[in-house]
C-alpha cells in the first residue's frame, strides 16, 4: 500500500483501522499518520492508536517500540507545555495590547 495513492487519510486510517491492511502496511504508513495527528485535524487519535494495538505493536521489535514511545511522549509533553500557556481570552486581547500596536 503507497500513502501517496491515498489523498484522504481519514480514509485510509478507517480502512487500516477495519483490517484493510496488515502489519506491514500499518508500519508503513505510521510516521505519515502521526505527523498528520499533530499537524492537522483530519485523523482520529482513537481509530490510530486502536490499530497499533490490535496490530500488537507491544511485540514489535524494541526499536519500534521505543520510536512509538518517544513520539507519543513527545507529543504528549508538547501539549502540556502548550496547555500550561495562560491564553488570553479574544475578547480582551485588545485590552491586554495583543492586537498588533502599541499604543502610548
Amino acid at each position: 500500500m503507497l500513502v501517496d495513492e491515498h489523498d484522504d487519510l481519514f480514509s485510509l486510517t478507517i480502512s487500516l483501522g477495519n483490517t484493510v491492511g496488515g502489519r506491514e502496511d500499518v508500519r508503513s504508513v505510521l510516521p505519515v499518520l502521526f505527523e498528520r495527528l499533530v499537524m492537522s485535524g483530519e485523523l482520529d487519535l482513537s481509530i490510530v492508536l486502536s490499530m497499533l494495538l490490535r496490530e500488537e505493536w507491544r511485540t514489535w521489535p524494541g526499536a519500534q517500540q521505543d520510536a512509538i514511545d518517544w513520539y507519543l511522549e513527545a507529543v504528549w509533553r508538547s501539549l502540556l507545555a502548550f496547555l500550561a500557556v495562560p491564553r488570553v481570552p479574544v475578547d480582551r486581547r485588545e485590552d491586554a495590547g495583543v492586537h498588533g500596536t502599541t499604543t502610548g
